[in-house]
């Protein structure tokens, strides 16, 4: 999509922010220098282990499902796997 966005300017409360950091820089007689490296994005603090066991409930829903594929003589095909943040569309054939 292309559209205006209109930009009024800063906020009152970021352009204050602002002058109450120049007034307390002052105050101290000291600049903040900010490390050129504060914009990178650090290593993902949590590792996942996708070699876990499947939890009980998991388990009896599975033999549930087998148990009525059985029954109704269909089975039921879908992608279950998620590895990122797309949807998932759990086909039906």
């Amino acid at each position: 999509m292309d559209y205006f966005v209109p930009h009024f300017g800063r906020d009152t409360d970021i352009i204050n922010t602002f002058k109450s950091l120049d007034v307390a820089e002052n105050i101290r007689d000291h600049q903040w220098k900010l490390n050129p490296d504060w914009k990178k994005k650090p290593e993902d603090p949590i590792t996942y282990d996708f070699n876990m066991d499947l939890d009980d409930d998991i388990i009896m829903t599975n033999e549930h499902m087998k148990a009525a594929e059985k029954n109704l003589k269909h089975t039921w095909n879908y992608k279950a796997l998620q590895l990122d943040g797309e949807s998932i569309n759990y086909e039906n054939d």
